[in-house]
C-alpha cells in the first residue's frame, strides 16, 4: 500500500488529533504543526511554533468545532490554544495532574461530545479530571486507581467514559511490573461531572483529590 501523501515534520511525532479540517501534530521540542486539511493537507498552514508549555508534549486533542486544541505535557500541565489570532487572549495554561511533591504526565485529553466545552484529562497519577474550558474550572475528578491511566474516550452520546489502566513507562523500566494487569474500565457519567458551569472564573481551581 502506498501513501497518498507525506507531510514533513520538524521532528519526532509524539501526539496528534484532528477535528473537521483541523489537524494538529505535536512533535519533539514542543512544536505544534497546524494543518488545514481542506486546503493543503501536505503542508503546515502557518509557521511552526512551540506550545506554551515548558516540557515535552504528550497529548493533543482538537476542539470539536475545529477552532483550537488542548495540549498536555509530561509535567502535569495542559494548555488551551485557539487557532484564530484574534482569540489568543483566551489561550491559557493550567496545572492538572500534580500533587504537592510530584508532577505526573498528562497521557490523554478528550472533549465531551455533548458539552463541547467540557474536556477530560487522564494522567500517570491514575486520575481522570473533568474541566470546563470556558469558565476555566475543574468540574470533578475520579479517584485515583493507583496506576497510570494511558487512554480515555467518551461514548458517542457522552453518557459513558472508557479508560485504560496500564503502565505508561513514565517511571522507566525500573517501575515496570510484568505481573500487572492491563484493564479497560467503563464509568457511567453524571451531569455534575461533565455539565459546564455558568459562572466564569479567572483560573482553574486547584482542588486535589
Amino acid at each position: 500500500m502506498n501513501a497518498m501523501g507525506t507531510l514533513p515534520l520538524p521532528d519526532r511525532c509524539f501526539a496528534m488529533d484532528c477535528a473537521g479540517s483541523l489537524l494538529v501534530v505535536g512533535t519533539a521540542e514542543r512544536n505544534a504543526v497546524i494543518v488545514d486539511l481542506s486546503t493543503n493537507p501536505l503542508q503546515a498552514a502557518r509557521p511552526i511554533t512551540a506550545t506554551t508549555l515548558k516540557m515535552q508534549t504528550r497529548a493533543i486533542c482538537c476542539f470539536p468545532d475545529g477552532s483550537g486544541y488542548a495540549v498536555g505535557s509530561v509535567e502535569g500541565r495542559a494548555s488551551v490554544q485557539h487557532i484564530d489570532p484574534l482569540k489568543s487572549g483566551n489561550n491559557f495554561a493550567f496545572k492538572c495532574h500534580r500533587d504537592a511533591a510530584t508532577s505526573y504526565g498528562v497521557n490523554c485529553i478528550r472533549f465531551h461530545p455533548k458539552y463541547a466545552i467540557t474536556f477530560a484529562t487522564a494522567g500517570s497519577d491514575g486520575v481522570v479530571a473533568f474541566w470546563d474550558k470556558e469558565s476555566r474550572q475543574r468540574l470533578e475528578y475520579l479517584p485515583s486507581v493507583n496506576s497510570p491511566i494511558s487512554a480515555i474516550s467518551f461514548s458517542r452520546d457522552g453518557s459513558l467514559l472508557a479508560y485504560a489502566i496500564s503502565y505508561d513507562w513514565s517511571g522507566g523500566h525500573e517501575q515496570y511490573n510484568a505481573n500487572a494487569k492491563n484493564s479497560v474500565m467503563i464509568h457511567r457519567l453524571t451531569e455534575s461531572e461533565v455539565r459546564p458551569r455558568p459562572t466564569p472564573s479567572s483560573a482553574y481551581t486547584r482542588r486535589r483529590p
